[in-house]
């Protein structure tokens, strides 16, 4: 019976871990949610797994392209990670920024977290880029002192008329 205490014990504490790590997403959805549901255009988010989960859009699976890979109408996926890199690397800039080129994203949300470097190389496309608009700043996550909370910074694309 004693032997059971320390890994009943230890699986309680890692399992109430897990299950309040996850940061406050809830102003995030609220407005990438509206956004989501206004359009069917292709959306590139960080971190789409909350969204998607949560979102009545993310059962249109197609539509959702993260930092890590790109997915296209069809389906298929490009512009992912090199080989090296594995499926947890950041994605291919190059292939990104040709996407942002050309408009491809309806809305891109980017909070410099997971993908940091990949991600001030798209910010600096997109602050260049005179159809994407920042519209939307959004808290995101927990308040970790002295860094502060972290943001979802959200860009749309507006063509010229």
């Amino acid at each position: 019976m004693v032997a059971l205490i320390f890994p009943a014990c230890l699986g309680i504490s890692q399992s109430r871990a897990i299950s309040t790590d996850w940061p406050n997403a809830s102003d995030f959805l609220k407005v990438f949610g509206q956004l989501a549901s206004h359009g069917n255009g292709p959306l590139l988010v960080e971190d789409p797994a909350v969204a998607e989960y949560y979102l009545p859009a993310g059962s249109q699976w197609q539509r959702w392209s993260s930092t890590r890979n790109i997915v296209l109408p069809s389906g298929a996926n490009t512009g992912g990670p090199s080989g090296t890199a594995g499926v947890t690397g950041d994605g291919n800039a190059g292939v990104y920024a040709e996407f942002i080129t050309h408009g491809y994203f309806s809305y891109i949300a980017l909070n410099f977290a997971d993908t940091t470097p990949l991600d001030h190389k798209l910010a600096d496309q997109l602050h260049r880029d005179p159809h994407y608009h920042i519209i939307q700043v959004v808290p995101y996550g927990i308040e970790i002192p002295p860094i502060g909370q972290g943001t979802y910074v959200i860009w749309k694309y507006e063509p010229r008329r």
